[in-house]
């Protein structure tokens, strides 16, 4: 496949088909025989995003684990894979709880198990931003990657349906991945977890500048 149609395969969600047709000539308008062939390509799935705290548990958090790109096949010419995630007003990310791995396999294609990424360097990044919401991660190409965090469920709703995307591209593709899960929220204490990004002070009504 070309570029172009590399792309639609890795963009897409069905099968796609291409079909190659060739002449046989004895000369410049003489045609002696024709032949067709049509190729199936089968439409793979590059990043998978499971919501792994089961609906009918009592929660406090909502943990999400991603995997990317797990055949480790070349993607995009050997350049980084960009992961971006937007995250709900409904919920708060723990940033503490953002992390990366390389997953290994063994011979015959079984997990075998993952290694935190420890050192964000190279092509390997995490950024978030509170004024859009936005998570963003780079992957190496050519590696089976997992990203997993958390988020804290906003209070007030007992039960609820919680809906997260996140996309996965490159040069010249673009893949995303979506997951709706209900969950009975533990209202009572969905603040915890969160101690790394709030701070609590107690001020005196009298004295505003006693803390």
């Amino acid at each position: 496949l070309n570029a172009t149609e590399q792309g639609e395969v890795n963009s897409g969600y069905e099968n796609h088909y291409y079909t190659n047709d060739a002449e046989l000539r004895s000369d410049s308008t003489t045609i002696v025989k024709t032949d067709s062939d049509t190729v199936k390509y089968q439409y793979e799935k590059l990043v998978t995003k499971r919501d792994t705290v089961a609906n009918v548990e009592r929660t406090q958090t909502i943990n999400y684990s991603v995997d990317v790109n797990e055949n480790a096949i070349e993607l995009n010419d050997g350049n980084p894979l960009t992961l971006s995630d937007h995250i709900k007003t409904d919920v708060t990310i723990v940033l503490s709880t953002i992390k990366l791995y390389v997953v290994e396999k063994d011979e015959y294609g079984n997990e075998t198990g993952e290694t935190q990424v420890t050192n964000l360097t190279g092509d390997w990044s995490i950024s978030y931003s509170d004024d859009s919401r936005q998570l963003i991660v780079t992957v190496p190409d050519s590696t089976y990657c997992r990203l997993k965090f958390s988020v804290l469920p906003g209070m007030g709703e007992e039960r609820y349906a919680y809906e997260n995307t996140i996309n996965l591209r490159g040069e010249n593709f673009s893949q995303s991945d979506t997951t709706t899960n209900w969950h009975t929220v533990d209202t009572s204490a969905t603040m915890v977890g969160i101690s790394d990004a709030v701070t609590i002070k107690k001020v005196d009504k009298y004295q505003p500048s006693q803390v």
